[in-house]
């Protein structure tokens, strides 16, 4: 009821009036004669009639409505438009719309006509539309008149609105394109427009001329943009963009969604329209994107900054250690005003605030960059460091991150024998100013320094704990129920609060980051990601029919010392009884016998490895036996019990490959069991997609002269693929089935993977090529499908917004690896112009065609026969003209001479 009220609350502020409803629901009315809701959908937003659509199956699904009808989409070329007149004349019972439409009126205009006529309108949801510019502008509010003329192009410089005579580029994300054209009845043409926000924030940082019109959602409010009030015709005070100045009426420059019901539409069709005003449809939108459901929505706030307090008073005045402080690194994939020499200055500040202190020795910067350089050039050889490569205690790592729609200096120090965290300190940056900080950096990092110290002295005064999180590598891979989780988190929370004991946690914000600093301390000898802090003693956990397991393992052979399965209420207090049983045996050893324990190790790795195969045997007897019960039965699927007992070999078997793995890196059979277990679990969970590749990408870059690498390859790169196609399709990433989690940086994701997934397929050509039969090879069937797979992901990578340095990274990659082959791969200079083609550069895709013509003269070679026919489409399609008009469709078939082009 509550939620009814709500949303007409909304829709009636938004349209300036207060009516009551045009319909009487409770009149009798019939359903379609054919039993179907016919529904209109004009949006050109990602949601579409494929989102209202999947909405619609969870209805009928669930029974949200009493009537088993089925719907109707429109199926529109252009879904920015929606001839109300086939509304009013029955074509639609109900229509989806982002207002405004093209009828060059205003939300309120266009909302008001439609109920002039008779149609019901709800509005749903809202997005706030803005104007940014960059941060050195002088602009600080925009009239709406004026607005209106940047809109249509009228305004080309900024004298009209600063006083300086300079050329101003306007630049708008096309999301908002027919929002332009409603409130300005006429727009800049379309070829100004980005095809993404990203493209809009990047053009915006770089150019301080430009202008930009967006969608205000976190990557514009934490780029570090300036973001324009507008001031209303005869209004006093600029208006600041935000959902609650949308909803009360006083900001002008939005867009809306509402539900439009044609007057006479069947009693079916006003019970699917209620739903999608209710509380099932806000919750899908909030999946989807910037959409403002809720009347109380506001912009995200500002956090308070947040430090590490030690429960320990203070250190010792002297303390015989080192710390080294690493360079600060920016891992915001939105904050765009932040530079090198930022970076560096904030790294200067925080080396000042500690060497302060006076109490620890500090490692020379000079030498720590050596030893950075040496990492690299391991890193880079697929070689891993023997020990640790940098003497120090305490390793000091800074990053700057985005959280809440604010960007983060946060800055952590790590204990190096264990690899936790003794203490963090989160400062807020001002996009404005994001080389400086109230009070300043130094003095902040000064303040924080001696909580830091008294933890470094408790780490060798007190046994070490750790608690394994949900998918280290002594867990199982199993999603963790909530009871698991609450139990982890009270477990962590006792031992925090317990003056007994230190515990050893990761607090590090990225998981690269956390893999080099594990290299430096010698604690990995492949890639660190999934190992667990050292420590004393390890918790474990696992969760089997509504008990939980906890087990106690000794820190450096991970031997199980106690373990107990009992309900989730009791796990703490048991665990907390045997804390004093447990003493520190484990980091207080000799350096002497570290050779004898990694001796232990790999023979317990290998015991380990053995005992994993005996339950995946078992599990996969089970298996076959269970198969044959259900199918000689006549049912769908294993029996509860067979099931049970199937997902208790499989979790027991993983844990056994990845103690194995973690025990001995360097043990091929453990981490070829791991990547076929994580690969066995998929299923097409978003989740599970992710773990698979990260064991596929270890397995990969640990063994590359292993006999299965090319297996390898191709797994990794179609998990990449996948997982851009996950993010990058609605349908896909809104299924139950793959439970993509919310709020998850998809555009830079897709881009990550699709550039991961193109090194790979380079890597993939270096290797294999040469095996192709045209090469004088033996390839297997798989190597057709890889170079379509290729072309496929430089596609889709060219149209993502890549700036033309990361194409011609790529483009290089590629020449590299199949350059040597023109039979069998197009050179690299046709994807070059494809590039070229794909953002309209005419002068440049020229000048590349005229120089491929006077390398390879001859239009009959080998370099020619495999890209020719593409990039005469492109030519075509840029000249906009027939191809036998153009000069280079003459030399081909051998009519003209080189260069002669077009």
């Amino acid at each position: 009821m509550m939620a009814s009220i709500r949303n007409a609350t909304i829709a009636m502020v938004l349209a300036g009036v207060c009516t009551a409803a045009l319909c009487d629901e409770t009149a009798p009315q019939s359903r379609p004669a054919d039993g179907i809701i016919k529904v209109g959908v004009a949006t050109r937003y990602h949601f579409g009639w494929w989102g209202v659509g999947s909405f619609a199956d969870d209805a009928r699904q669930y029974k949200w409505f009493p009537w088993a009808v089925g719907f109707q989409f429109s199926d529109q070329k252009r879904p920015d438009r929606l001839q109300l007149d086939d509304l009013m004349a029955g074509k639609y019972d109900l229509a989806v719309v982002t207002l405004p439409l093209d009828t060059g009126q205003e939300p309120k205009a266009t909302i008001k006509s439609l109920r002039d006529r008779g149609c019901r309108v709800a509005v749903v949801a809202w997005r706030v539309l803005g104007v940014a510019v960059h941060p050195s502008c002088a602009l600080e509010a925009m009239d709406q008149a004026k607005l209106r003329d940047l809109i249509t192009g009228r305004i080309k410089n900024w004298h009209p609105l600063t006083g300086r005579d300079a050329v101003l580029k306007a630049v708008a994300d096309d999301r908002v394109y027919q929002t332009l054209r409603g409130i300005s009845g006429t727009v800049s043409p379309k070829s100004e427009l980005a095809p993404r926000i990203s493209g809009v924030l990047a053009k915006l940082a770089e150019d301080p001329q430009s202008v930009g019109l967006m969608a205000i959602d976190e990557r514009l409010t934490c780029s570090g943009l300036k973001i324009l009030p507008i001031r209303t015709a005869g209004g006093k005070q600029p208006i600041e963009p935000s959902a609650r100045n949308v909803a009360d009426g006083t900001y002008p420059f939005y867009t809306c969604l509402a539900v439009v019901t044609r007057p006479g539409a069947p009693i079916a069709a006003k019970a699917f329209a209620k739903l999608l005003e209710g509380e099932r449809f806000a919750d899908k939108l909030d999946t989807w994107g910037s959409w403002v459901t809720r009347l109380d929505y506001a912009l995200p706030g500002q956090e308070k900054p947040a430090a590490t307090e030690s429960r320990r008073q203070a250190a010792p005045p002297k303390l015989t250690c080192a710390v080294a402080v690493l360079p600060v690194e920016n891992h915001s994939p939105h904050f765009l005003m932040a530079r090198q020499e930022h970076l560096a200055a904030w790294e200067q500040a925080i080396t000042e605030g500690i060497g302060a202190d006076k109490r620890m020795a500090m490692v020379d910067r000079t030498e720590l960059t050596r030893v950075l350089d040496e990492l690299k050039r391991a890193l880079a050889t697929g070689k891993s460091p023997p020990g640790p490569m940098l003497s120090a205690d305490v390793l000091v790592a800074s990053s700057m991150v985005t959280r809440s729609a604010r960007a983060w200096l946060v800055i952590q120090a790590m204990h190096a024998p264990t690899g936790s965290c003794l203490g963090e300190i989160r400062l807020p940056v001002d996009p404005a100013r994001p080389g400086e900080f109230e009070p300043a950096l130094a003095g902040q990092v000064r303040q924080w320094w001696p909580g830091v110290l008294a933890n470094l002295v408790a780490t060798r005064t007190c046994p070490i704990w750790a608690v394994a999180p949900a998918a280290s590598a002594t867990t199982t891979t199993q999603p963790a129920g909530p009871g698991l989780d609450a139990t982890r988190a009270e477990i962590e929370a006792m031992l925090e609060a317990d003056a007994r004991v230190f515990l050893a946690q990761y607090r590090m914000v990225s998981q690269a980051q956390r893999e080099k600093i594990m290299l430096l301390m010698g604690l990995a000898r492949t890639g660190g990601g999934s190992a667990t802090p050292a420590a004393d003693f390890l918790v474990d956990l696992s969760e089997s029919n509504s008990r939980i397991m906890v087990r106690i393992l000794a820190g450096r052979g991970l031997k199980t010392l106690v373990q107990s399965e009992l309900p989730a209420d009791r796990a703490v207090n048991w665990l907390r009884r045997n804390l004093p049983l447990h003493h520190k045996p484990g980091l207080a050893a000799p350096t002497a016998s570290r050779a004898a324990e990694d001796t232990a190790a790999v023979a317990q790795a290998k015991m380990e490895l053995r005992r994993g195969l005996e339950l995946q045997a078992k599990h996969d007897k089970l298996q076959g036996e269970a198969f044959d019960r259900y199918r000689a039965k006549g049912l769908s699927d294993y029996s509860d019990e067979d099931s049970k007992q199937l997902d208790e070999l499989q979790a027991a078997a993983s844990r056994c490959f990845e103690r194995a793995a973690q025990l001995d890196p360097a043990s091929e059979k453990a981490s070829r069991q791991l990547v076929d277990a994580a690969w066995r679990k998929m299923g097409g969970k978003h989740d599970a997609m992710v773990l698979a590749l990260h064991r596929c990408r270890q397995y990969v870059e640990s063994f590359p002269g292993s006999p299965v690498l090319r297996d390898m390859l191709e797994r990794v790169i179609g998990l990449e693929a996948n997982l851009a196609r996950y993010l990058e399709q609605t349908g896909v990433r809104d299924s139950k089935v793959a439970a993509v989690p919310r709020n998850l940086p998809g555009d830079k994701l897709m881009k990550d993977y699709r550039r991961s997934a193109l090194g790979h397929m380079a890597q993939y050509m270096r290797l294999y090529i040469a095996a192709h039969p045209r090469c004088g090879g033996n390839s297997s069937q798989s190597f057709g499908v890889m170079t379509d797979l290729y072309y496929n992901i430089l596609d889709q990578y060219m149209v993502s917004g890549v700036s033309r340095q990361e194409m011609e990274e790529v483009v290089t990659e590629y020449g590299q690896a199949v350059d040597s082959y023109p039979q069998e791969m197009k050179p690299s200079d046709f994807v070059r112009l494809q590039y070229h083609a794909i953002t309209k550069d005419r002068q440049a895709y020229m000048d590349t065609l005229a120089i491929m013509q006077k390398r390879w003269p001859d239009p009959k070679g080998p370099h020619w026969n495999l890209g020719k026919d593409r990039a005469l489409e492109d030519l075509c399609e840029l000249l906009q003209t027939d191809r036998r008009a153009t000069g280079f469709y003459q030399w081909l078939r051998g009519k003209s001479g080189p260069g002669e082009l077009p």
